[in-house]
């Protein structure tokens, strides 16, 4: 059942949006300042912070709004840096209007530092980098010191001045791990030890041959023992298991190695067995242990073209998302569902393609996905990654030459489908296909003409609707067909929709859809029972049940063409959920669902795929039902 839900989402994804829905971007054209992003911050509520060379930007998932600071001074400003602590606060560096901190809970701004009036307060006020040291301090890397600031008074009560040449030398990182504050500048690295107030210079390389190799700019911890440094020329790894040691004998014997030499890193964010590099060759996959690398194709392939491939930073959301800060194209986001798609079409599989884009329904037979199309049948091989065409053109016309099968049904090894041809029995085995017969020749007639609403059940019947003669069950091992008459007399056939699997509580009983109404058939007393009715439907009117399932918790879930998704306890058929499809700006039909392991609904429909999270819309209506 994994398999073929997998592959149902594969093969949707041909055919809709989705393609290149999982990557978004944030530009000017949505209100961005401007396309260089430095800084990517998400903060306590959700909402992403953007700092750019023009202005500090907010997105909260609709829309991005320009944040103009107190007094409109962060108005087209150039920011240095944004950074948030742990008691919510954001602090805003900036080139020309000074340092504030923002209250996230009381909305209020706070202003450390002035705008710069001459040179040296341009020195003395200009922050480059922000770390929290505790909730009262903080510490600032500015130009040749890391200065620690008390947070109630703005006052600087100690300050790190390092060994580098003023004026030319700025601090690009800051990493705080126990007694340990290491430090990234554009005159290498350095490491000091709070305890002994001891700064010592790290070395990462035996000879620096370019400039840029001494410009460090990320700081990532691979683990307790080693250091990851990037550089604007290279990514380095330090052995720091010894450090104590080293401080107390004064005896530094660095153990480093090169990982890449000809990288410029801007960023690094773990991923499950690797890490993933922002870099200015786009993002890279690496594994440190073995020195694989991959680079990430989603930028690549998406709908957007990228004047500057360089990656600023990586953010990661509560979904698994990534969020990228670019150099020249605003803010990209990387859904986490897109490693877990995989795009099955005629352009990356081995074999004969497929025989129609259009993907109708799917089984699973004999280890392979069988799929139907608007043309035929193709059979794809999930091992192989390979496919067959099948049926394609079958007893086509000149006109109008295509097979379209629109149902599949799976019944003795066997695959039962109804097409724009009539229903058909095919032999996957003999590759053959042929049509129902019955005990006479007006049986036969009426079986092999066109038939819709069919439904193969598991004990040896098909259920079908026929336009003039009306509804019929048939016996697949006797082939005995049989008029079902008595309430079934009311309905009009040319209106009614189709009959369907049964529930799980009634196995033998298929469910029957008409006139806006479903009811539950029973074979054996031949009675039909009211599952739900749509209210105020006509009998005439448009809806039909594009497709039910029901969830973990119990709730039969319908989705109703032209009027939304309808939750109903199956034992008593009350409705208990409504979910309308206009109202919540859907806008679209949802024809099939499926229930993954986390108890989300993945629909299908023209605009993609959609999923709903039972636990917030429960949650929500509750809230509502409460008066929140």
């Amino acid at each position: 059942m994994r398999l073929i839900t997998t592959v149902i989402i594969w093969i949707l994804l041909i055919c809709s949006t989705m393609v290149f829905a999982s990557v978004s971007r944030l530009s000017p054209a949505e209100g961005l300042s401007q396309s260089y992003v430095n800084t990517l911050l998400l903060d306590s509520q959700g909402f992403l912070w953007l700092s750019t060379e023009a202005g500090l930007n907010r997105y909260d998932g609709y829309q991005v709004l320009n944040v103009s600071g107190p007094d409109g001074v962060l108005e087209e400003v150039v920011l240095n840096r944004i950074y948030q602590d742990s008691q919510e606060r954001i602090w805003i560096a900036t080139q020309s209007a000074g340092f504030f901190s923002y209250d996230v809970r009381s909305d209020s701004y706070k202003t450390y530092f002035p705008a710069p009036k001459t040179e040296e307060d341009y020195v003395n006020f200009s922050i480059n980098q922000i770390l929290e040291k505790d909730e009262n301090h903080i510490w600032l890397g500015r130009f040749d010191n890391v200065a620690l600031m008390q947070v109630d008074t703005g006052e600087i009560v100690d300050e790190i001045k390092l060994p580098v040449t003023e004026g030319r030398t700025f601090v690009r990182a800051l990493l705080n791990f126990g007694d340990f504050l290491f430090i990234a500048t554009t005159d290498g690295a350095f490491v000091f030890q709070h305890s002994s107030k001891q700064l010592q210079r790290i070395k990462y390389i035996d000879d620096v041959t370019h400039e840029y190799q001494s410009n460090t700019k990320r700081l990532y911890l691979k683990d307790t023992n080693t250091l990851l440094l990037g550089a604007v020329k290279g990514l380095y790894e330090i052995d720091i298991s010894g450090l104590q040691q080293k401080f107390a004998s004064s005896s530094f014997e660095w153990q480093y190695k090169t990982l890449f030499a000809d990288i410029n890193v801007w960023d690094i964010e773990p991923q499950d067995d690797h890490l993933l590099l922002a870099t200015d060759k786009g993002l890279i996959h690496f594994w440190p242990e073995t020195g694989d690398k991959v680079r990430d194709q989603r930028l690549l392939n998406s709908e957007f073209t990228l004047a500057d491939s360089s990656i600023m930073e990586i953010v990661r959301d509560s979904h698994n998302g990534l969020w990228l800060a670019t150099k020249s194209d605003g803010a990209f986001y990387l859904s986490e569902q897109v490693d877990r798609f995989n795009n099955v079409s005629s352009l990356n599989t081995q074999g004969s393609g497929f025989s129609h884009n259009t993907v109708w329904r799917m089984v699973e037979l004999g280890g392979y996905i069988w799929a139907a199309t608007n043309d035929g049948l193709t059979r794809y091989d999930p091992e192989k990654n390979e496919t067959q065409i099948f049926l394609k053109g079958y007893m086509g016309e000149d006109v109008y030459p295509e097979f379209s099968i629109y149902t599949l049904h799976l019944y003795e090894e066997k695959l039962w489908i109804e097409t724009n041809r009539g229903f058909f029995v095919y032999d996957p085995v003999k590759d053959k296909a042929t049509q129902l017969t019955g005990r006479d020749e007006e049986e036969t007639k009426i079986l092999q003409d066109r038939l819709y609403g069919v439904y193969v059940s598991e004990d040896g019947f098909v259920y079908f609707i026929h336009a003039e003669h009306g509804f019929f069950k048939y016996n697949i091992t006797d082939r005995t067909l049989h008029k079902l008459e008595g309430e079934f007399e009311q309905f009009d056939p040319f209106l009614s929709f189709s009959f369907l699997k049964p529930l799980p509580s009634h196995p033998t009983h298929p469910l029957f859809f008409t006139g806006g109404t479903l009811y539950r058939f029973d074979p054996i007393f031949n009675k039909l029972h009211t599952i739900y009715a749509v209210p105020d439907a006509h009998k005439d009117i448009p809806i039909i049940v594009q497709s039910y399932m029901i969830d973990k918790n119990n709730i039969l879930w319908l989705s109703l063409s032209n009027y939304g998704l309808i939750g109903l306890d199956p034992q008593s058929s009350e409705r208990v959920h409504t979910i309308d499809l206009e109202e919540n700006n859907l806008g679209t039909l949802m024809y099939g669902m499926q229930e993954d392991d986390e108890g989300m609904i993945w629909m299908s429909s023209h605009k993609g795929i959609w999923r709903l999270d039972l636990i917030i819309f429960i949650y929500s209506n509750l809230l509502l039902v409460m008066g929140y």
